[in-house]
């Protein structure tokens, strides 16, 4: 709620401008005028945007900070929350201009929070606490939990090589095939990197730790069988999607494409998505100077290459002897090449127990490698 007392905040250390104070008049907030170059605005497009929401917003107790980033159709900004005492002081917005009938912008609303609710148990997921219309505007909005971080894809620097964004299937899969054609054209297209256009935190410069590699393909492999445990689909599962706050967590960000898992063939682009996930983060072990000999398109179809490209991309030498004697280079790189095969050979769409046991295999064998380094998943 509203405090009395004048207000003012300092600058976050993110190396995007951040929005430097704000002052507060009994329940008026009171904010520096917007404008290009500031608070995350780009261009005059985005200033426009800015301004179309800015006072409804702020009527109805949301103050506009700063703009995160933009997708195909609306934007993501940070707002102060005096709308409702229940909610994090600090929240994600998201704004969508409503492309079609108000009657089905209601309805993908209504939409939006049965998915929110169902997906609420999900550790690795951003919660969605409101869906809205402005009144007398043609935007609907997202109130999320706001991550104090960056995406996945920008942290380790693999921005722009992963997959354009792919929208909620409107009904269920009736193949493989069609699945695996979903998969075929969005992997030829890569994304526009607009969702992000200013990178809020410093991309990983060097090699990571063997125990950070590890934990965040242990919250991706998470991520995905939460969602698939609450009998939901990702279906755009890609780093880009995930973000990861300052202290090392991992959410998933975009509700957009999820929907719920009809039948198995529902799983197909998820897993076909989580091998290039999970070989694209592998490689990033040593940093932004390191890239790979073969091309991951050509690693995930065969098992001898991705078995030499995991070990020429793992920069931590003999891990029997990092791990004294608790894991093997062997176990360790098995471990990874059968997670990455059975998802592209769709394996674990038949078969949820064994990615399950294989997910739990390897983050046993992350807590004996460095057991002193271990995270909580």
């Amino acid at each position: 709620m509203a405090r009395k007392a004048k207000v003012k905040t300092g600058a976050a250390s993110f190396a995007a401008p951040l929005l430097k104070w704000f002052e507060r008049h009994g329940r008026k907030v009171r904010t520096p005028k917007p404008e290009i170059g500031s608070y995350g605005i780009q261009s005059d497009d985005d200033l426009e945007g800015w301004k179309a929401v800015a006072d409804p917003f702020q009527d109805i107790g949301f103050t506009l900070l700063r703009q995160l980033g933009m997708g195909e159709f609306g934007r993501v900004y940070e707002v102060l929350n005096d709308n409702n005492p229940r909610y994090p002081a600090r929240l994600a917005l998201k704004v969508d201009r409503i492309q079609g009938k108000k009657k089905q912008a209601i309805l993908e609303a209504e939409q939006a929070m049965l998915i929110g609710r169902e997906l609420a148990p999900a550790h690795h997921l951003i919660r969605l606490y409101d869906t809205g219309k402005l009144r007398g505007e043609r935007y609907t909005y997202h109130v999320l939990q706001l991550v104090d971080g960056d995406t996945l894809d920008n942290l380790v620097g693999v921005t722009g090589t992963e997959h354009a964004s792919v929208s909620r299937p409107p009904r269920a899969r009736v193949s493989e095939t069609e699945g695996k054609d979903e998969y075929e054209r969005a992997i030829s297209m890569t994304g526009s990197q607009l969702w992000r256009r200013q990178r809020l935190a410093l991309p990983f410069a060097h090699a990571l730790s063997p125990a950070m590699i590890l934990d965040l393909v242990s919250s991706v492999l998470l991520w995905l069988e939460e969602a698939h445990a609450l009998n939901y689909a990702i279906n755009d599962l890609k780093n880009g999607n995930l973000m990861m706050s300052r202290r090392g967590q991992l959410k998933g960000i975009d509700l957009d494409s999820y929907a719920p898992v009809h039948t198995n063939k529902d799983k197909v682009t998820d897993f076909m998505f989580l091998a290039v996930s999970l070989v694209l983060l592998v490689f990033s072990a040593k940093g932004k100077l390191y890239s790979p000999k073969i091309p991951w398109e050509e690693m995930i179809q065969d098992e001898a290459r991705l078995r030499a490209g995991i070990r020429q991309s793992w920069p931590f030498g003999d891990i029997e002897e990092l791990s004294e004697g608790r894991v093997s280079t062997e176990e360790l790189t098995t471990a990874l090449v059968d997670l990455v095969l059975r998802s592209r050979q769709l394996v674990y769409v038949k078969h949820a127990e064994l990615f399950s046991a294989d997910v739990a295999r390897l983050i046993g064998i992350k807590r004996r490698l460095l057991p002193e380094e271990m995270v909580i998943d």
